[in-house]
């Protein structure tokens, strides 16, 4: 009786044993293959020339350079550090490249572009300054020859007209863009009837090899016989209107165009490096055709706000024309800090960028988007990233970056909970990882979670300070680029002196353009 008793109890227990051992089992199964999975994943970015700033709990994640020269995405909320594994990324590439430049004697085998309009370049130079000072008199060499250094600071500024003629472009189409940029950027309203006289003004000064400099702007629109002076060598359309200035345009809005004119050049910094004729920066042979190019729009500038999310949009524009005619061979990395906050505030950018992403993966040019997230971007314009992006990285990111990235993620065959919970526990985690854990998805292969490698400090490393760091940086690979605030405004006010008249030709008794000439405060000519 108490043998059955037992084996009845015992049968009791039977199915809840089974359970147990089953659920073992499968979540066994599970890891081995999601294991399995992973080390697919990891084999397959592991194929020939490789950088390594990723990790796994118990291995390095090697990614083939190739698979990194194509537009990417780098997500992440502040401090998470999407900076930092871009920077290292950026940096490794360069290591190698110049290594090799200095063993075959060839030049650099890539190309990088850094457009900040925040404000880590100074972090790029000071890991760059660290190379330098370990490096070989060779690789030094290498490394002065190879850098393009686009600031404004007190000890030296760059000359970057905004957009310059070239081969293959039309002035008109030259032109639109330079007027675009100034409008899309300047913080005063421009009527249909101002740009439209922007758009002229540049055309104007395109065909006789002039900046957009106040001085000039003025003469141009107050003297009359020095306008009909250059109305003799342009297009005929162009040549009538400016003759007929004064009767196609009322003097308001000509006095109008021409303070905001005022107002876009009134920094020193600005009317010294932005504003004058391209033909100035050409004669210094600056190292505008250098592989690597810096450049800091960002605070810790001497531009105002707006003249440096002119200079971004500048330098983007530039990127899209030239790619034109670029033959594939150097991959060009373009990597713009808070991408997506810069194409929001200038939409016709934006536009441009993404019509233009697949003639740049043509041309072996390639964008790299760094932003907080996706929020607040168009959607059409998030969709058409996706579309042309190779890789993905996101650190600490919301929940629209979650939405991209979970299809994406290796899943368990035998985890029991719904899509849905799924969904939430993944955008839970994705919304609170640590300090530079993040996901990492490269085409076509699942997304995988990884931490960036820990990078000691270019500090830690020299053991010089950051400033010090700096200092190497803009004495060693600087001065090529720059030059002082006083040197432009004499280079700028002898290009005046030569080709602009020192006072109006003649007596102008044009009623309207007495009118201009008093609402400008200017006077009688006479």
């Amino acid at each position: 009786m108490m043998t059955r008793i037992i084996k009845f109890l015992l049968g009791l227990q039977e199915p809840q044993q089974r359970a147990q051992a089953l659920a073992f089992e499968r979540s066994r199964q599970t890891t081995t293959a999601v294991r399995k999975s992973m080390d697919d994943v990891v084999r397959s970015l592991d194929c020939g020339d490789t950088v390594s700033v990723f990790e796994l709990p118990d291995r390095r994640v090697n990614i083939s350079r190739k698979m990194l020269f194509r537009h990417a995405a780098l997500l992440g909320t502040t401090g998470g550090g999407k900076t930092m594994a871009a920077m290292s990324l950026l940096i490794a590439a360069l290591d190698q490249a110049l290594d090799a430049s200095v063993l075959s004697g060839k030049p650099l085998g890539v190309e990088i572009t850094v457009i900040d309009i925040k404000d880590d370049v100074h972090r790029f130079k000071q890991r760059i300054a660290a190379i330098f000072r370990a490096a070989s008199a060779a690789k030094q060499d290498v490394m002065r020859s190879a850098f393009h250094v686009i600031q404004w600071k007190s000890s030296g500024i760059t000359l970057l007209p905004l957009l310059v003629p070239r081969s293959g472009l039309s002035i008109e189409y030259v032109a639109e863009h330079k007027a675009d940029i100034v409008v899309q950027t300047s913080p005063s309203d421009w009527s249909d009837s101002l740009r439209f006289l922007l758009f002229q003004v540049f055309r104007l000064l395109l065909h006789h090899d002039f900046g957009f400099d106040g001085p000039t702007v003025i003469l141009i629109l107050t003297d009359e016989a020095f306008r009909l002076s250059l109305t003799k060598t342009v297009p005929a359309d162009l040549a009538e209107f400016f003759s007929r200035l004064l009767q196609l345009m009322a003097p308001q809005t000509i006095a109008a165009f021409i303070r905001r004119v005022l107002i876009f050049c009134a920094y020193r910094e600005v009317a010294a490096s932005i504003c004058p004729p391209w033909t100035i920066a050409r004669d210094l042979h600056l190292p505008t055709g250098a592989p690597i190019v810096l450049a800091d729009c960002g605070s810790r500038s001497l531009l105002p706000p707006n003249v440096a999310l002119a200079a971004a949009n500048g330098l983007i524009t530039e990127l899209l024309l030239t790619a034109r005619s670029r033959k594939p061979g150097v991959p060009l990395i373009t990597y713009i800090e808070e991408a997506l906050y810069l194409l929001s505030l200038l939409p016709a950018l934006r536009q441009r960028v993404l019509d233009a992403l697949r003639l740049l993966r043509s041309s072996d040019s390639h964008v790299w988007f760094s932003a907080q997230s996706f929020d607040g971007f168009p959607r059409p314009a998030v969709a058409e990233i996706l579309n042309n992006i190779g890789w993905m990285v996101a650190f600490q990111s919301r929940s629209d970056v979650a939405e991209v990235l979970f299809p994406q993620m290796l899943a368990s065959p035998g985890d029991p909970r719904s899509k849905t919970d799924r969904k939430d526990d993944f955008a839970a985690q994705l919304a609170s990882l640590p300090p530079q854990e993040a996901v990492l998805w490269v085409k076509p292969e699942p997304a995988i979670r990884v931490r960036s490698v820990d990078v000691p400090s270019p500090s830690a490393t020299t053991g010089i300070s950051e400033a010090e760091l700096e200092d190497i940086f803009d004495r060693e690979l600087t001065p090529r680029s720059t030059v002082s605030l006083d040197r432009a405004e004499s280079l700028m006010a002898e290009w005046r002196a030569t080709h602009l008249p020192q006072a109006p030709k003649g007596k102008q008794n044009d009623a309207a353009q007495a009118s201009l000439r008093s609402l400008l405060g200017l006077g009688d000519p006479s």
